[in-house]
């Protein structure tokens, strides 16, 4: 049936998509099998490869919109405790594993930022070189961070229901 494993008994010359064999399978002989075990084996192993590497396409599109939708209220997050450096926000996203963040990742979102009025920005000195661009929330952007936690805890809690539901 579709979505199982072919039968090593099954002699195809290929499979496509689903596993079947593209012709249907001989009797079964008396005797060794014209096809070496090898070669069972490795259709077997292309049929497994195959649904694996499927699932990793839509597993990893997905882990990287979902990324892509959070970062903002983690970077949120980060401003809103106190005045920060960027590169101070960039490590401290980088402590999140699933997040996978490089540094041309936050900066544009802080200008974004910046631009729709949720952050701040101002020069402070360094003791380790030039001045250093410090980010900061406005009033705004309190707001905002505020809404965007509340609508993570809702869905947190919704997503946390079906997963219950889905064990039970």
């Amino acid at each position: 049936s579709a979505g199982e494993p072919p039968d090593p008994a099954f002699e195809a010359t290929a499979l496509d998509g689903d596993g079947v064999g593209t012709r249907p399978p001989r009797a079964r002989q008396d005797g060794p099998s014209r096809r070496p075990l090898h070669t069972k084996i490795h259709l077997i192993d292309s049929y497994y490869l195959s649904q694996y590497s499927e699932l990793m396409d839509v597993t990893d599109n997905w882990t990287t919109q979902l990324r892509k939708g959070v970062l903002e209220l983690c970077v949120l997050n980060v401003v809103g405790q106190a005045p920060v450096y960027g590169y101070d926000i960039v490590k401290r996203l980088r402590g999140i594993d699933a997040l996978v963040i490089r540094e041309g990742t936050v900066y544009p979102i802080l200008s974004r930022l910046k631009r729709d009025g949720l952050v701040i920005t101002s020069l402070q000195e360094s003791p380790e070189g030039p001045a250093r661009k410090y980010y900061e929330l406005t009033p705004r952007g309190e707001l905002v961070r505020g809404e965007m936690n509340a609508y993570w805890e809702v869905l947190k809690r919704g997503m946390d229901a079906l997963k219950k539901e889905f064990s039970s």
